[in-house]
């Protein structure tokens, strides 16, 4: 559920963002609490954290700008951008 949040609000996308918040937060409500985590915050502090951290785009463009390098994805970007048509 964090990732469909937090790739929606690295990419730009505040209404996607904001609907995986809403669905989180009926997620949250609805989940035993049988079968969460033992340091499980409470949903409300997860939600806020979750609403926190897909607010800092800054900081969430820097992990997917660290997760190309480390994965070197930036060949594939290159190796798939297309190339220019030739002259005629």
């Amino acid at each position: 559920m964090e990732d469909s949040v937090l790739v929606a609000a690295a990419a730009g996308r505040d209404e996607l963002a904001g609907e995986g918040l809403a669905i989180a937060g009926e997620l949250a409500a609805a989940w035993p609490k049988s079968s969460m985590p033992f340091d499980w915050p409470g949903a409300e502090a997860w939600l806020e954290g979750l609403a926190a951290r897909a607010g800092d785009r800054e900081a969430l463009q820097a992990v997917v700008r660290g997760q190309v390098a480390e994965h070197e994805l930036g060949k594939i970007r290159d190796h798939l951008s297309p190339e220019p048509a030739p002259e005629v």
